[in-house]
């Protein structure tokens, strides 16, 4: 699927469930934070309610390293710094439906994992593009370049999914469905269905940005200072060309004087 609306259509279709029960949507969390992943190829994606137990962000700075003769120290000459966030869930369910639909998202996940392949000959299965994602969790995972949106394939953060755990919370149990054999009739033998109550589910994503990254001079390289996070500037900051919180005694002077006046002129601050 190409396009941003299909890909849209496609998202809403398998990770918003466009036919879902709305009373099962907002005991989800449809309408609150929301973890989200899509397949940038396919358009696929799943979405489970921001149960966060662990988030982690880790940025690695490569060196190649050298050692002179007579020299002490070594020389670093630098090849490049990467970013990788590791998240982690508890999905859990208050009923038999919603654990369905939570084991139906988390399908949607594991297939997130794989390529998309293309047949220029019958028969003949030949790889279309690498199992590339987009990640979305409101301001703290999301494409720091462009405005923020609800959307992963409009803000989401690029990357690919390196490793991905989904481990059922045993002691938490499960629904639980059982087989049966009809006796007559036409109705086909079943087995016996389980849908864990609780999840823990834990990836880790290596990020691609779609933007430069570094500095030109006292200046970020990118058009849009709100790497990464989109945190703009609080009243203890001055307004500098990053925005970052840099500031001068005479400055926090004057903001301590302005905020102190506030408070004690009785206006509402809130």
């Amino acid at each position: 699927m190409s396009g941003t609306k299909g890909h849209k259509d496609n998202f809403f279709k398998h990770a918003t469930g466009e036919q879902r029960d709305p009373i099962v949507d907002f005991a989800r969390g449809m309408f609150n934070w929301q973890v989200s992943v899509i397949h940038i190829d396919s358009g696929v994606g799943a979405s489970f309610p921001a149960f966060i137990t662990d988030y982690s962000e880790t940025f690695q700075s490569d060196w190649n390293e050298d050692t002179y003769f007579g020299r002490n120290d070594k020389i670093g000459r630098f090849a490049g710094t990467s970013r990788t966030i590791n998240l982690s869930i508890d999905l859990p369910s208050y009923s038999a439906e919603e654990a369905r639909l939570n084991l139906h998202q988390i399908e949607h996940l594991t297939t997130t994992m794989y390529p998309s392949y293309e047949e220029p000959t019958k028969g003949v299965n030949v790889m279309k593009s690498y199992p590339l994602v987009k990640v979305k969790f409101a301001n703290l995972i999301r494409n720091s370049n462009v405005k923020n949106s609800n959307l992963p394939i409009d803000s989401g953060l690029t990357g690919w999914i390196p490793s991905l755990s989904i481990n059922p919370d045993l002691e938490a149990g499960f629904h639980s469905r059982p087989g049966f054999v009809p006796s007559k009739g036409s109705e086909e033998p079943q087995g016996g269905v389980l849908y864990p109550k609780v999840w823990k589910i834990s990836f880790s994503l290596r990020v691609v940005h779609e933007h430069k990254m570094g500095w030109k001079d006292s200046k970020w390289i990118s058009k849009n200072r709100k790497f990464p996070y989109g945190a703009y500037k609080g009243f203890t900051e001055k307004n500098t060309d990053y925005g970052t919180a840099m500031i001068d005694q005479k400055t926090a002077e004057e903001v301590s004087k302005k905020a102190l006046a506030r408070i004690f002129s009785g206006e509402d601050i809130l």
